[in-house]
């Protein structure tokens, strides 16, 4: 299985709106990817959906429950100040504990960093690509 870290802004954006973002999460849930992910990134997560589009904390914890199902728990050992968003920097600390092969985000200050020690950054739409491949 290929270590794989999705950025806060594809799980939000495939929750709410779909699009390219879902297909890029169908395609990693079917293929040969195991998706990892840390508790800051859970958090962050929740914290939009209820926040910014007013998900019930009900509804927000059943999508936390199925993030948690479906993905492999890493909690990063080291931390990561490369990013010119700090807020970002947990996104590259869980690929770094994961030993991901790529990250998957929709940010542009983390996609001015690929290759972060050699963990590819792209967009939903180059993964599907690159998983078209």
């Amino acid at each position: 299985m290929i270590p794989i870290v999705v950025d806060t802004n594809v799980y939000v954006s495939a929750i709410v709106f779909g699009g390219v973002p879902r297909q890029a999460l169908q395609v990693i849930a079917e293929g040969p990817y195991r998706t990892c992910i840390s508790a800051p990134i859970l958090k962050e997560v929740r914290r939009v959906l209820v926040v910014r589009f007013q998900y019930s904390l009900e509804k927000s914890d059943q999508l936390d429950l199925c993030l948690r199902e479906s993905s492999q728990l890493v909690v990063p050992a080291d931390t990561i100040a490369a990013c010119s968003d700090p807020n970002d920097d947990m996104v590259l600390e869980c690929a770094v504990a994961a030993k991901a092969k790529v990250i998957v985000t929709g940010d542009k200050a983390l996609l001015r960093l690929d290759p972060f020690r050699g963990v590819r950054i792209v967009t939903p739409a180059q993964f599907l690509l690159d998983a078209a491949d």
